[in-house]
C-alpha cells in the first residue's frame, strides 16, 4: 500500500539516459526520513541496493533476497528507472541510493506500506517484523518504490488509482513469470511461488470498471485484483506491436503527465502504433478472461480449480423467445464486462447483441484440448448498436459470450472516484441466442478478499512531514 497521492504535475519527456549504468553504479546509504531518525541507532542488514533497519537476522536476509531479485528483474533486466534515483533527479545523474526498509512493529492494519520521503524524493518501505521475509509483501511494496521513481507517472492524479494494481503486477511477475526466472535464480530465491490471482473476486465482479480504486470501509474496489490486465499486455498473446515484456516500461515512458491523462489514454496511443485501439484490447482481454487464457498457466489452473465459486449471474430472460438482458445492478461499467457462459450448445451458436452505445462483444469457444478461439461479433442492422456472430460448435466444446463496455470516447477520470459520473454508468444490453441458452450460472459461495499482505483496508499514519499532500 502507498500513502497520499502525488503532488505537482510534470511535463512528459523522453527519459534521459543515466550517466551511470544502474547495474554497475555504487548505491550509497540513503538519508533516514524525518520522524524515523531513531532507527539510525538500530541494527541493520544490507545488500547492494537495500538497507533494512531495525533487525539483522535470518528473516532480514530472506527479505533482502526477495528485494534484490525483484530489483534485478525490473531494474537490471527490464529497464525500469532505478529506485536508487531521486524523484528530483530528472537528469538521472545520481547519486544512487539504497532503498530504506524499516522494520516497524507499530504498523496497524497492514503488513507493509510504502511512502515517499519528500525531502529526498526517495521511496521507502515500512514492514511488520513477522512479514519482512514474505515475498508477497516485499516485492509488492518494492513495486511501489519503483513506481515512485517513475516521476511523471507517480505524480499524476489520474494514474494514482493504478498504484496497487501495478504493485500486485510486480509481485506476481517476480513470483511466477518467466520474465523474472533468471532473476530468481541469480538471487538464489527459493521462497517464491503461489499466485495473487483471485478468480472469484475478479471474474464474479467483472462488471466493475476495469480499475476501480475505491477504498473505504463501505466500498471495496478491485485494484488489488485487476493486475491480470497488465500481465495480459505483457505476455501479449495477441501480438500487439509495441507491447510484450517491455509494455509497462513503454507505458511509463509514453505517459503524458502534462495532460494528466488516464492510463487508458496512454495505452490507446500505444495501440495506434499496433493499428488497434484500447477498446479492442480491453474487449479481447475480457474475452480471454472467460477461460483465463492470457499466458499465466498458474492463474489458469487456479481458475479451473475455483471455477465453481464464480458468480456468473449477469443476465435474466426478458420473456421474449431466446432473449436475455443484463441485470441492471451488474451492467458492465466503463471498461468492465459481462462474462456469460452458454449452456445446451447445438451444432452452431448465433448471438445477436444490442445496446444504445458502443461495446465490444466476443464469443470465446474452448475445445476439449483447452485451446480457445475468439470470434468477435460484427456490426449488423438494427436499432442502436447491434452486433452478431454465428459459429459452428463441435462436440465437447464450451462457449462463453463476453460483452465489454468500451465507449467510443475515452473518459478522463480518477479511478478512486468511480461511484458517480459517466464512469459509473453501466452498459444496458440485450441479446438473442440461437443454438444455446444461458442459465443463472454458479452462485458464488466464496468471497475471496485481499491477502493479509495486500489488504485494501490498510491503515498507517505517517508523520505529517512525510506525507505528500
Amino acid at each position: 500500500m502507498t500513502t497520499a497521492k502525488g503532488g505537482p504535475q510534470t511535463t512528459s519527456a523522453a527519459r534521459p539516459t543515466a550517466s551511470v549504468n544502474p547495474a554497475s553504479a555504487e548505491y550509497i546509504v540513503a538519508p533516514i526520513p524525518s520522524g524515523l531518525s531513531n532507527y539510525s541507532k538500530d541494527a541493520y542488514a544490507e545488500s547492494a541496493h537495500f538497507r533494512i533497519w531495525g533487525e539483522k537476522n535470518a528473516n532480514t536476509t530472506i527479505g533482502l533476497t526477495h528485494l534484490e531479485g525483484t530489483w534485478d528483474c525490473f531494474v537490471n533486466r527490464l529497464g525500469w528507472r532505478s529506485s536508487g534515483l531521486s524523484e528530483f533527479d530528472t537528469a538521472n545523474k545520481g547519486p544512487y541510493y539504497k532503498t530504506n526498509v524499516f522494520v516497524y512493529p507499530g504498523l496497524i492494519g497492514a503488513t507493509g506500506i510504502t511512502a515517499e520521503d519528500i525531502a529526498t524524493g526517495l521511496g521507502f518501505i515500512a514492514v511488520l517484523p513477522d512479514w519482512v521475509n514474505y515475498v508477497g509483501v516485499m516485492s509488492h511494496e518494492y513495486g511501489h518504490v519503483m513506481t515512485i521513481a517513475e516521476t511523471s507517472w507517480w505524480n499524476g492524479v489520474n494514474t494514482a488509482g493504478w498504484r496497487e494494481t501495478i504493485a500486485q503486477f510486480v509481485s506476481e511477475t517476480y513470483n511466477n513469470s518467466p520474465f523474472c526466472a533468471a532473476s530468481r535464480t541469480a538471487a538464489n530465491d527459493t521462497n517464491t511461488g503461489g499466485t495473487l490471482f483471485q478468480p472469484s473476486a475478479l471474474l464474479s465482479n467483472s462488471w466493475n470498471t476495469l480499475i476501480d480504486a475505491t477504498n473505504s470501509e463501505t466500498s471495496l474496489g478491485n485494484q488489488y485484483f485487476a493486475w491480470p490486465f497488465l500481465e495480459y499486455l505483457t505476455y501479449n498473446l495477441d501480438n500487439y506491436s509495441g507491447f510484450g515484456q517491455n509494455f509497462m516500461l513503454n507505458m511509463f515512458n509514453n505517459y503524458s503527465a502534462s495532460a494528466n491523462e488516464t492510463p487508458f489514454h496512454t495505452i490507446n496511443r500505444m495501440a495506434g502504433n499496433a493499428k488497434t485501439t484500447v477498446q479492442e484490447i480491453v474487449g479481447r482481454y475480457w474475452a480471454r478472461m472467460a477461460y483465463v487464457d492470457y499466458g499465466s498457466y498458474i492463474a489458469q489452473n487456479y481458475f479451473q480449480y475455483l471455477k465453481p465459486t464464480i458468480d456468473y449471474n449477469n443476465t435474466l430472460p426478458t420473456g421474449a423467445a431466446n432473449t436475455y438482458k443484463v441485470i441492471p445492478a451488474r451492467a458492465p461499467k466503463y471498461m468492465g464486462s459481462s462474462i456469460i457462459p452458454l449452456n445446451n450448445l447445438g451444432s452452431s451458436v448465433t448471438a445477436r447483441v444490442s445496446a444504445a452505445t458502443a461495446f465490444t462483444a466476443t464469443l470465446a469457444v474452448m475445445g476439449a484440448s483447452g485451446t480457445v478461439r475468439y470470434i468477435e461479433l460484427t456490426p449488423t442492422t438494427g436499432t442502436g448498436v447491434v452486433k452478431t456472430v454465428t459459429e459452428a460448435i463441435a462436440s465437447g466444446e464450451q462457449a462463453t459470450l463476453v460483452v465489454a463496455n468500451t465507449p467510443t470516447t475515452l473518459l478522463m477520470y480518477d479511478a478512486s472516484q468511480v461511484s458517480t459520473g459517466p464512469v459509473s454508468v453501466g452498459l444496458d444490453f440485450t441479446f438473442v441466442l440461437t443454438g444455446a441458452t444461458t442459465g443463472r450460472g454458479n452462485k458464488s459461495w466464496l468471497r475471496l478478499c485481499p491477502s493479509s499482505s495486500t489488504s485494501s483496508r490498510e491503515i498507517f499514519s505517517l508523520p505529517q512531514s512525510l506525507q505528500r499532500q
